[in-house]
Formats: C-alpha cells, sequence, structure tokens
C-alpha cells in the first residue's frame, strides 16, 4: 500500500494500514516535509513504514492511497503524476471524494475516512466514474471499517449529520451551555468521548475548512477558536487545555470567548440542564436525518461510526429512506 501525502489524513491511513498487517510506503514529495514524517512514525513506534521522496515507488503500488491537503488544482496536478506511475491494475482511492469527479485517474475512488480513525470506524465510498468500488469495499473492512457507499450525486451523510451536530453545539453554547458541560451530559449518556474532546483530537481547523470550502460563517464560536490558534490537543489548546500534552483541561477562557460572541450578537445566555442538552441535540439530528432521506439503518450505522453516537441513542422514526437505493448502502 502506497499512501501519498503526509497530512493528518496520511497519517490516519498510515496507522490503519499498519496496524492490518498491510507494507506500507508513505510518498512525500517534499523532502523536509517527508523527514519529519519519518521521524513521527517512529516517535509512535511506525519505524516499520517506508518514507521516500521518490514517487517512483508508486511503479509496483497494488494499492494507492491519495491523502494529501493540497488544493484541488495541486492535488489534479499530482494525479497526473500519479497516472504517469502506476501499474494499470492498481486500486486508486482519494481521500477527498470531490477530487474523484475531475480526477485524471479515472478509475479514482472517493475513500473517506471518519475521524479520529482510533474512536470511529466509518469509512465512506464514492465509486469511481464506472460506478465501480468493490475493491475499495474490501480495502475498508480490511482496515476495519464500517463501511457506507455513497452515489456521486449525493453529499456524504457523515457531512449532513455532522453539520447538524456542530450547528447544534454552536447553538446551545451561544445560548449559554459551556462545552465541557455539554461533553458530561454526553458521556454520562453513554458517549465514549464529548464532542468538544474528541473535535481537539481531530483538530479544530478541520471543521473549519469544511466551513471555508462551503462558504458558512454561522459558527461565530467555533471559527474564532480556529482563528485564535485553538487547534485542539496537537498544539496543547483548543476547547480545552492540555497542560503537558496530558489529558484535557477545562479553560476558563472558553467559556469567556463563548460569552463574548453571545453578547456581540445580541444573544441571552442561560444555563442548560443536562436533560435539556441532550433532547436539543437529538431534536437536532432527527430533523437532519429525516432531511437526508436516509433509511433508518442506515442514519444509525452513520451516527455510531461516524459521529460516536451510542447504539439506539437516536430513535430515527422508522425511516424506509427514500435516498436508500443501490449504491448508498451500509454494507
Amino acid at each position: 500500500m502506497v499512501i501519498v501525502g503526509s497530512g493528518a489524513e496520511a497519517i490516519a491511513v498510515t496507522s490503519l494500514g499498519a496496524k492490518s498487517g498491510f507494507d506500507v510506503v508513505v510518498v512525500e514529495e517534499d523532502t523536509a516535509s517527508a523527514e519529519r514524517f519519518a521521524v513521527f512514525l517512529k516517535q509512535v513506534g511506525g519505524e516499520a513504514v517506508q518514507v521516500t521522496a521518490a514517487i517512483g515507488a508508486l511503479k509496483l503500488a497494488e494499492i494507492v492511497v491519495e491523502a494529501t491537503d493540497l488544493p484541488q488544482a495541486a492535488r489534479l496536478d499530482l494525479h497526473r503524476d500519479i497516472a504517469a506511475e502506476i501499474p494499470a491494475n492498481a486500486l486508486i482511492c482519494c481521500v477527498e471524494r470531490e477530487v474523484t469527479g475531475a480526477s485524471p485517474l479515472g478509475n479514482c475512488v472517493g475513500f473517506h475516512l471518519a475521524a479520529p480513525v482510533h474512536l470511529r470506524r466509518l469509512a465512506e465510498i464514492t465509486p469511481d466514474r464506472q460506478g465501480n468500488c468493490e475493491e475499495a469495499v474490501v480495502l475498508a473492512k480490511e482496515l476495519g471499517r464500517e463501511v457506507v457507499i455513497c452515489p456521486r450525486d449525493s453529499s456524504l451523510l457523515s457531512s449532513e449529520l455532522g453539520r447538524a451536530w456542530y450547528a447544534a453545539l454552536e447553538e446551545l453554547q451561544m445560548r449559554g451551555a459551556i462545552p465541557h458541560e455539554i461533553d458530561e451530559a454526553l458521556v454520562a449518556e453513554g458517549f465514549a468521548m464529548g464532542p468538544h474532546e474528541a473535535q481537539d483530537l481531530v483538530g479544530t481547523e478541520v471543521a473549519y475548512a469544511d466551513r471555508r470550502r462551503r462558504g458558512d460563517n454561522s459558527q461565530l464560536i467555533a471559527d474564532r477558536m480556529v482563528e485564535e490558534g485553538r487547534l485542539g490537543k496537537k498544539v496543547g489548546v483548543g476547547w480545552y487545555r492540555y497542560p503537558g500534552g496530558g489529558g484535557a483541561v477545562i479553560d476558563p477562557l472558553v467559556e469567556d470567548l463563548i460569552r463574548e460572541e453571545a453578547h456581540f450578537a445580541r444573544v441571552e445566555q442561560r444555563s442548560f440542564r443536562d436533560a435539556e442538552i441532550v433532547a436539543f441535540l437529538r431534536r437536532a439530528l432527527i430533523e437532519a436525518g429525516r432531511e437526508t432521506g436516509a433509511s433508518s439503518d442506515l442514519l444509525e450505522t452513520v451516527a455510531i461510526h461516524g459521529l460516536g453516537l451510542p447504539p439506539g441513542w437516536i430513535q430515527w422514526s422508522g425511516q424506509s429512506g427514500s435516498r436508500n437505493q443501490p449504491g448508498r448502502n451500509s454494507i
């Protein structure tokens, strides 16, 4: 398996591939980035993974996963370089499904992994332009993922539910609920980790970049967090502080930031009981799920393995799923 890139998604795929028994090679054409990635792998026990700046490593690849964080134009240029190197029968996956439509790699499959991969097991597979994705489904299962196939003409179901989820969290904060209170209420409901602590692990800039791509400026609090450098655990501060790189510690400055944004928006704040927080978030997801047209079973799969909800936490109202047609199914 050859992973092209050295960003967060490349780290995730590399980790899963190595743990699943694949011989993994990482190709990062920028020599300095390749060296940094190799150092990182040694720190986390990934010495067996080969890191190289030579794109010629693709010549013998059976599986290629493009996992860069390049802009789309640069990504398409990279795909042309990949096309010139890879064997004709190689499986080609790209973690950014939007690129697959314009890629010179006609057999490029969208391969989106929910993050963080050690807590979320969802893989959303978008077929290539010929409608093929069987090999990618097999790969995702070998990586220990729960697979959902997403048609090319619809958005990722995890994105649709996720946007509603994070918008609801923002609204709760704006009205006066504190992030650690929200997290504590949900952990008491059976969540392995609260959504704010989970977002700190992924990096708050990930959802921020998605909002920028969509022109969404509605999440004032979450946007300001990123713009003030609160990117999560990797920098020591996000929704929580992480002294010495350790566990999450409540940060009063986050509460001050939220109160300021509510004041600027002229929103009157109040305290929330745990039951109110839970009910508010449930309603937001139920409404979002109804709007997707997906079946109850499919929504449950994405909610559990993509958002980290406990099984059965939401009753999806017996939706049969007008969008649950061949090509959009949990496997």
